[in-house]
């Protein structure tokens, strides 16, 4: 889960009723959770609120091209691009499966939200 910079709400997966984890935002007021639709129907394995909150970049497996692919939309999931495909390192697929754990430390936005920054 990542926190928006104002700590009213929380981006995260979910998989209730759904095949695959998706997106959600969770208002900390009042507890609802809202799906939000990206149109992309792969599991959200990743995904990183950009600073200025304006932007979700999340990463999804390709199955056919066997690669994780970077996405990036606006914060409610409209105008989702695909931006990169990657074959994760062992190093990013920790990061990954505790990608919550590590959103401070390893952030994938740039401090003025311009710029996408990974390796792989």
């Amino acid at each position: 889960a990542v926190f928006s910079s104002d700590g009213r709400r929380v981006f995260a997966t979910h998989d209730k009723g759904q095949e695959f984890l998706q997106l959600v935002v969770i208002d900390r007021a009042s507890g609802a959770m809202t799906p939000i639709k990206t149109g992309i129907d792969w599991s959200i394995e990743e995904l990183s609120l950009s600073p200025d909150g304006k932007s979700l970049a999340f990463v999804t497996l390709d199955r056919g091209a066997s690669a994780f692919v970077w996405n990036v939309a606006d914060a409610d999931g409209s105008h989702p691009r695909r931006v990169s495909t990657f074959s994760p390192t062992n190093d990013q697929l920790r990061v990954m499966a505790f990608f919550d754990q590590y959103a401070i430390s390893h952030g994938a936005w740039s401090p003025d939200s311009s710029t996408l920054a990974w390796h792989g």
